[in-house]
């Protein structure tokens, strides 16, 4: 959030997300519900990732239906970050939007460069995001192909 500030107006901020982030891993249906909320405040957010990491310690975080991936929860933090950042009166009064994106399966170290999309492909999106005059204007939604 101290970065905004160096966003011009009408500026764009994307989040590189994943397709692991999706809300289909969260078991409980009152938190995917919450976090799916079109009026969740990035305080409740942040108050959901702070009861995530308590449970995490706690070995209970299968209970309270998080997912058992640390990666795929961190994921849908950003997904939902963006979501919520792009509804934040600041932001839209500056006219910035908030995207987040799944780059797909990219071989890089991470995948131990068994991902079937190259670097560029991988960039594509973020990068149509960030600059393209098609997506000028969009903000709060998640993207993976352009789509």
């Amino acid at each position: 959030e101290a970065f905004i500030q160096n966003v011009a107006d009408g500026g764009r901020i994307v989040f590189v997300g994943s397709r692991a982030g999706l809300l289909s891993s969260i078991t409980n249906d009152s938190l995917k519900s919450k976090l799916n909320s079109d009026t969740l405040t990035l305080a409740e957010l942040r108050n959901i990732i702070t009861d995530y990491l308590a449970a995490t310690k706690a070995g209970t975080h299968l209970e309270k239906g998080f997912p058992d991936t640390t990666y795929g929860t961190s994921k849908i933090a950003i997904n939902t970050y963006a979501r919520c950042l792009a509804r934040d009166a600041e932001i839209k009064a500056r006219n910035i939007s908030v995207n987040a994106c799944c780059p797909g399966y990219v071989a890089t170290d991470m995948t131990l460069h068994e991902g079937k999309k190259t670097i560029e492909e991988g960039a594509d999106t973020p990068v149509w995001l960030a600059s393209s005059e098609e997506a000028k204007g969009i903000t709060g939604k998640f993207y993976a192909e352009r789509k």
